[in-house]
């Protein structure tokens, strides 16, 4: 049986210049800062807003909306009893 041998290979070449990936990364610190403000994230949309999704999708109020697509099986007929609202 032939004597089988690994030739060696030239050292793979480094560029020393060649910019480091994770220098020009951002800091992680950033990473959880908020993208955008609070409350036009939670306070939902505006009367005008509302008034231009419904004239959309073709309702006169979110009620009539509501009801053309929840099934009334799942609907609730009475008020919720909550406590007042916290200020």
């Amino acid at each position: 049986m032939p004597d089988a041998t690994i030739a060696p290979h030239a050292p793979i070449a480094v560029n020393a210049t060649a910019p480091n990936a994770l220098k020009d990364r951002p800091s992680m610190s950033h990473a959880l800062d908020p993208s955008d403000r609070f409350e036009p994230r939670h306070l939902g949309p505006d009367e005008r807003e509302t008034a231009e999704m419904l004239a959309l999708v073709g309702y006169a109020s979110l009620d009539a909306l509501t009801d053309a697509i929840v099934p009334k099986g799942i609907r609730l007929s009475r008020a919720l009893n909550l406590p007042a609202a916290r200020a």
